[in-house]
């Protein structure tokens, strides 16, 4: 009954977000916009917001909260531990505040993507898809990743002085928010970073030649950030993969088979950059975002990366997705065609996809939901 629940869940939400994504593509002003935006928002917080036990962050961060709302603070950046003193102080309960950093992320994909509607009933439910375990667990980071969606559609919007201040502010949310912030400036005062030819010659070459033992020498963040908690996290986490790769042989065939809508995403993506479609930055973006996707698979802290930028990679796989849809003549874009709704299924499936113990499916209205704690003790159990 949990399983059914939560794929049952999973699917009305996938397909509310899609029937109303598609009705707003064809909304002719703002009040529309936000109207048929209302009921998936409303949806994708209760929905998510109100899971029980989802990921192991969110029993981390329930005894960050209590700890806060006894009046202590902990090592979290500022802002971050401000706003949540301030949800502590009106007494709000622990799935109320999850509940709010669900609203947080679905209103900031609406806001970014409103100048997308074109596309936004593919772009939309794709990004939901594609973050919707990471968000669940991620909270500080996908609070970060929320205020610097939001950030891009002002600055889209020309609110340019407002989108700058709270990109800014995305960094006292999540340290780790610096990088993205420069990767976005970067990409946007640049022409073209690699044209089509030499971006798929990069990648190709990152597949065949590029050794995840390089990360290694990543150690030497390691032992600068082994005095601060929660960063040497990420790099034991790292440590730990890449003594687990040193044993397994990678599949250059299946990793190939699973890149070709990258490569449909940057040549096609330039078309469209040539066409005035998308912007430099865009183009510039899904680039850099394939790089890392190929290198990500071995510090967290690389994957955090990426994810900050797969949203550029949904809306260019919604535009790409819907060029090759009117122009599929030749065979090359009939097969890329094929791979790019493989790759867009592929997601929406595993958005449904149920875990494997009925702990991490509950929701607050279930009856046998455990303490958060019991919970991230149960799945230390597990390793």
């Amino acid at each position: 009954m949990i399983v059914f629940q939560y794929v049952l869940l999973h699917f009305l939400l996938l397909v509310t977000i899609i029937y109303f994504c598609r009705k707003i593509s064809f909304a002719s002003n703002d009040a529309l916009y936000w109207k048929y935006a209302t009921i998936p928002i409303i949806a994708y917080t209760i929905e998510e917001g109100l899971r029980w036990g989802r990921e192991t962050d969110w029993s981390l961060y329930y005894k960050v909260y209590s700890i806060l709302a006894g009046g202590e603070w902990t090592n979290h950046e500022f802002l971050f531990q401000i706003l949540w003193k301030a949800f502590a102080f009106c007494g709000l309960p622990y799935p109320a505040v999850i509940s709010i950093c669900s609203f947080l992320f679905i209103f900031s994909l609406f806001f970014f993507l409103k100048n997308y509607k074109e596309v936004i009933w593919i772009a939309l439910p794709l990004c939901v898809a594609n973050h919707l375990i990471a968000a669940s667990n991620l909270i500080r980071w996908y609070t970060a990743i929320s205020l610097f969606l939001i950030s891009l559609g002002l600055i889209n919007r020309k609110k340019t002085l407002a989108g700058y201040v709270l990109l800014m502010l995305s960094f006292f949310f999540h340290y780790g928010m610096a990088p993205i912030g420069l990767i976005y400036l970067l990409c946007k005062n640049c022409k073209c970073i690699a044209k089509p030819f030499w971006a798929v010659v990069t990648c190709l070459a990152l597949i065949f030649l590029f050794d995840k033992s390089v990360l290694s020498h990543f150690s030497v963040l390691y032992n600068i950030f082994n005095g601060i908690g929660r960063f040497a996290m990420y790099f034991d986490h790292g440590m730990e993969r890449l003594m687990q790769q040193a044993h397994e042989t990678k599949s250059i065939a299946i990793t190939l088979f699973t890149f070709i809508p990258f490569f449909a995403f940057i040549i096609y993506g330039y078309k469209l950059k040539l066409k005035r479609v998308i912007t430099d930055c865009h183009y510039n973006l899904i680039v850099l975002a394939s790089y890392i996707k190929i290198v990500s698979d071995g510090l967290e802290i690389f994957i955090r990366y990426y994810r900050a930028l797969d949203f550029f990679i949904c809306l260019g796989a919604a535009y790409v997705f819907s060029y090759l849809r009117k122009n599929y003549h030749l065979t090359q874009q009939k097969i890329f065609l094929v791979f790019v709704c493989f790759y867009i299924v592929r997601k929406f499936i595993f958005m449904m996809q149920p875990y494997e113990y009925d702990e991490y499916m509950l929701y607050l209205w279930n009856s046998n939901r455990m303490d958060p704690m019991d919970i991230y003790y149960f799945r230390q159990s597990l390793r």
